[in-house]
Parts: C-alpha cells; structure tokens; sequence
C-alpha cells in the first residue's frame, strides 16, 4: 500500500510538472504572437484621413508623376548614379543609406519660396524645380521621399511631417521613416539623423505619403 500511494504521488507530481510546463509555453507563445503597439510619431495620437485636403501635395505628387525623377543636372561630388553607386555600397546599413540621402539633399542652399523663381509664401517643389531652384524645407523632405522611392525604399514607411517648431516657434517640414521599430527623422538642419524620440522641439501637426494623411494631436496627460 505504501509503494502504491509513492506510486500515485510521483505520477500525480509529474503530470502537474507536465501541466506548468506546457501551461507555460502556453502563455509565452500567447506573449510571442501579441501585437506590438504602433509607434506613435513624437509621442502624438494620429488620426488617418484623405490625402485630398492637403491640395499642395495633391499638386506635387500629380506634378512630380509627369516629371524626371532625377534631371541630368542633380549632382553629388559628379552625378546621381556615383551618388547610387555609393548609396548601393552601403547596403546592410540603412541608417547609413539615409544619412547619406539627408547629405546628398542638404547640399542644396536653402531658399524661401517668396525669394525663389515661386514668388509665393508657399509652394511644394518637386525634384526638377529643386535641383534647379533650391528650396525650403518641405522640398527638401519631397525630395528625399521620392529619391528613396527611386532607391526601393517603400512609400507606406515614409512621411513627410510638418511639425511646429517650439524653438523658433516656426512651421518646419521633415521627412520621417520608419526602420527598425523606430522613426529616423531626415531634416535639412542637420545632416546627422535622430531618432524622433529625442526632437523633443518638434510637435508634429499632419502627416502624408503618396497614400494617406494623418492628424496628430498631443495625448492629455492624466490629472494627478
């Protein structure tokens, strides 16, 4: 009797060791397939909307169809296919392959569009019009979202964002993409490229690609 009751305890004990076990394994593989939360754009709520009520990409992307993605007149120390020889090298390194189309863009001076060919307050360049005019920032983002585009690189990661700059108290364009579970922030200030978790200066007020647009608003923090 006494062998029999061990007999039943020890097979009692292995089969709860076998249910911890795969009660386990159970709840890991449940913690495994767990969607991620979205990463939010600076730390903002964003809402998708049409692209249509923002005419000027509207315009942009309608003009930017009917023209040379790259003119024989674009350079980078002799020509866009070095510059796409030397992108190419850099392949298995994407954060370096973005920096160097942040660089390649930013050698353009800055130009205000009342002080360009434009003579207007606000006019969205595509990649012809930058290479011959120049440009602010929002045509430095344009021209980086379709020099990526030109690259492979896929639209739906990509947004060109105009954000409120806090520190100058400006409006400001930049081109975001998304790597690597984070947001690299292309910007013709720097030609570093950051993470959009440290541009704390930035409060980003809409979104586009060739797709969608997307409202962002600053989460209320809770009362204390």
């Amino acid at each position: 009797m006494i062998i029999q009751s061990r007999i039943r305890l020890l097979l009692l004990n292995f089969f709860l060791c076998l249910a911890l076990v795969f009660g386990f394994n159970i709840e890991v593989a449940k913690a495994e397939t767990k969607p991620k939360p979205p990463i939010q754009l600076f730390g903002t709520v964003e809402f998708k909307a049409a692209k249509e009520k923002i005419p000027a990409w509207i315009s942009v992307l309608d003009r930017q169809g009917k023209s040379n993605f790259f003119p024989s007149g674009a350079k980078w120390r002799g020509s866009y296919e070095a510059f796409k020889t030397k992108y190419k090298s850099l392949e298995g390194n994407l954060k370096d392959q973005l920096a160097l189309v942040n660089m390649y863009w930013n050698q353009y001076p800055y130009r205000e569009d009342i002080h360009n060919v434009y003579k207007t307050e606000d006019y969205w360049a595509v990649l012809d019009e930058m290479v011959a005019n120049s440009g602010d920032c929002e045509d430095y983002a344009i021209a980086k979202f379709y020099t990526l585009k030109d690259l492979g690189f896929p639209t739906d990661k990509m947004r060109i964002v105009v954000v409120h700059e806090m520190i100058r108290n400006i409006a400001h364009a930049v081109l975001a993409v998304y790597i690597e579970g984070d947001i690299v922030i292309l910007d013709n200030l720097s030609n570093k490229i950051f993470s959009h978790s440290i541009l704390s200066n930035y409060d980003p007020r809409f979104s586009i690609n060739e797709s969608w647009r997307w409202v962002h608003m600053r989460p209320k923090s809770k009362k204390k």
